[in-house]
């Protein structure tokens, strides 16, 4: 079985990621993640640090637990 985490396949989301934010930046748009502080939306931000781009992560923690709200708070504070 082929393994999906190969640095190639992060390296294309990266690329990606890169690519999105100067066509969001040409049109004057922010680029916009939503972060709930579950597994995809962790892997998401990751990405968009290491694309090394200008975002804002956005959260909804209105049914999360304390814990998830504070590890979303900290996570936050990074953008």
């Amino acid at each position: 079985m082929e393994n999906l985490f190969e640095e190639e396949f992060e390296q294309e989301a990266i690329t990606r990621i890169q690519k999105f934010a100067k066509i969001a930046d040409k049109l004057g748009f922010e680029v916009a993640v939503g972060f709930s502080g579950g597994k995809d939306s962790q892997v998401v931000f990751d990405l968009c640090k290491r694309a090394g781009i200008k975002f804002k992560a956005y959260y909804n923690v209105s049914f999360e637990s304390n814990v998830t709200k504070k590890y979303a708070a900290r996570k936050i504070a990074e953008t």
